[in-house]
């Protein structure tokens, strides 16, 4: 007859004025947390982006510090090191006993430089970079939008668990899989595996999905192979 009620609740009616507020501050939340939230996390961090490409270069000095004596030290025994460090700009009370006195003291200096810019960061800047390398400072916004396109803009694609949706999904863990290969963004080398490892298995979690949208009369030919692939 023309009217319409809320699908999940019949007594509600969608063109009363609750209705209508809930529309009006569901329209406002969209833009204030799923889009706000990066959007003010990617202001914060462009507000202290002077002292953070500061730290950034500082560490990639030490690094260049470290490689050039390690490279050094694999050249004079003649053969390469087999302790491969996770953190490239920390090094070991040993190596440092092999640094020569105006090294160490260059070295000394950016630590020390280090050590003030980063006690002068704020605490919620200090968040945001936790686990990162400096290189790449703004990961926690990329990490917000691809949660987003995982958790959010697949409502876009109706009905739920339509073919589309599922290929969007497929889509973005390619993407996502890809960048993390290519920056490999976090400090310890096991975080970076992990979340490799992750996309890899939301990938093959919607494969899956997808696969098992087929009716069992279009798969009977290779039932046996189908069962064996999604087992895999």
């Amino acid at each position: 007859d023309g009217t319409r009620w809320l699908r999940a609740d019949l007594s509600k009616d969608c063109e009363g004025d609750l209705h209508k507020l809930a529309q009006y501050y569901a329209g406002l939340m969209v833009f204030l947390y799923p889009l706000g939230t990066p959007l003010f996390y990617l202001f914060l961090l462009r507000r202290n982006r002077p002292r953070l490409d500061k730290l950034r270069v500082n560490q990639a000095l030490r690094v260049q510090i470290i490689n050039k004596m390690r490279a050094s030290s694999d050249y004079d025994s003649g053969r390469a090191s087999k302790d491969k460090r996770k953190v490239p700009w920390v090094i070991s009370d040993e190596e440092r006993s092999r640094l020569s006195e105006d090294v160490l003291e260059e070295l000394r200096q950016l630590e020390h430089e280090d050590a003030s810019e980063r006690a002068a960061l704020p605490s919620y800047i200090s968040k945001l970079l936790k686990g990162y390398e400096l290189r790449v400072p703004w990961f926690e916004v990329f990490e917000c939008v691809r949660k987003l396109a995982v958790a959010c803009l697949p409502v876009f694609f109706q009905p739920s668990g339509s073919a589309s949706q599922l290929l969007f999904g497929l889509i973005v863990c390619f993407l996502t899989f890809g960048l993390y290969m290519m920056f490999n963004p976090f400090v310890a080398d096991d975080d970076d595996r992990i979340a490799s490892l992750c996309q890899l298995q939301i990938f093959f979690a919607l494969l899956c999905s997808v696969m098992l949208r087929y009716s069992p009369l279009e798969v009977a030919s290779s039932a046996q192979n189908v069962d064996v692939l999604l087992t895999i």
